[in-house]
């Protein structure tokens, strides 16, 4: 073949290929289905409905309980007190020492002016005493504050009577039960006290069960309403903040005695106070 019929021959092969892809693309385009005719099917997916629980706003006492509970320190006017439970009540273990301002008030024998001071006048740790109207912050009212801190009190007689139940004691007004006036029960007084360095040597502070109740009790003593003290040591007198007649009634313990002593003394005369929780 001469090399002009093979030149021709390349040409119109060259051709036959163009044309090919040219008809091939037309063909493609006319039949190949669109970018539309492809739209994905989703297969649906369920809804969830979240319904959220209910925020209950916590109430101011329940916040307070969280912080604290019984039988933690208690911070109260400087100075931390040690708390504890004793069957379904709470109380300072330890006798007040806030001093409103009472300390000032000048003693008057015989009369309740509102006087609180130390135990012939030295401060040992055991507290103040106090005239009835001082530790009362100057109402009568059974259960009132006094000068205990807020959601505390001055306990009645009738509750220093449950501590004592759940010590031990018999209820009611049998003779040595705890309605009865005098020395009464067993051993509870041992219970209630603690610190024997501080005790004189005694059946009080021999007894198996001293100190055992943690209301820690010390021999503060009191101060009579003629101006003279009691022996520190041998004796711890307690208001409540019961007044029956002319009298208050107060609990007692006595270094010779494991038991408690339940009796009325005068306002004008000076006892520690414990605290009592609401």
């Amino acid at each position: 073949m001469s090399s002009n019929k093979k030149g021709f021959a390349l040409v119109g092969f060259f051709v036959f290929v163009l044309l090919a892809i040219s008809v091939g693309g037309l063909l493609i385009w006319q039949f190949w289905p669109s970018v539309s005719d492809f739209t994905p099917t989703y297969s649906p997916v369920p809804s969830l409905t979240v319904t959220p629980s209910p925020i209950r706003s916590l109430l101011p006492e329940e916040i307070v309980e969280k912080a604290w509970s019984c039988g933690n320190i208690l911070s109260y006017q400087g100075k931390d007190y040690n708390t504890v439970k004793i069957g379904g009540q709470c109380w300072f273990a330890e006798n007040l020492d806030y001093d409103n301002g009472c300390s000032q008030v000048v003693w008057v024998n015989n009369s309740d002016e509102g006087w609180c001071g130390y135990p012939n006048d030295t401060d040992y740790g055991e507290g103040l005493l106090y005239q009835w109207s001082a530790a009362m912050n100057s109402t009568a009212t059974e259960d009132a504050q006094g000068l205990c801190p807020d959601g505390w009190y001055i306990p009645s007689d009738t509750e220093w009577m449950i501590l004592e139940g759940f010590l031990g004691m018999c209820s009611g007004e049998s003779t040595g039960c705890s309605g009865d006036i005098g020395t009464r029960g067993t051993n509870e007084g041992s219970s209630m006290a603690a610190s024997s360095i501080l005790w004189a040597d005694g059946n009080l502070e021999n007894d198996a069960n001293f100190g055992s109740s943690g209301l820690n009790v010390l021999p503060a003593a009191g101060r009579r309403t003629d101006g003279s003290y009691y022996n520190r040591g041998e004796f711890a007198l307690l208001w409540s903040s019961t007044k029956i007649d002319d009298y208050v009634a107060f609990r007692a313990l006595r270094y010779p005695y494991t038991r408690v002593w339940r009796d009325g003394d005068y306002e004008a005369a000076g006892y520690s106070i414990r605290c009592i929780k609401d």
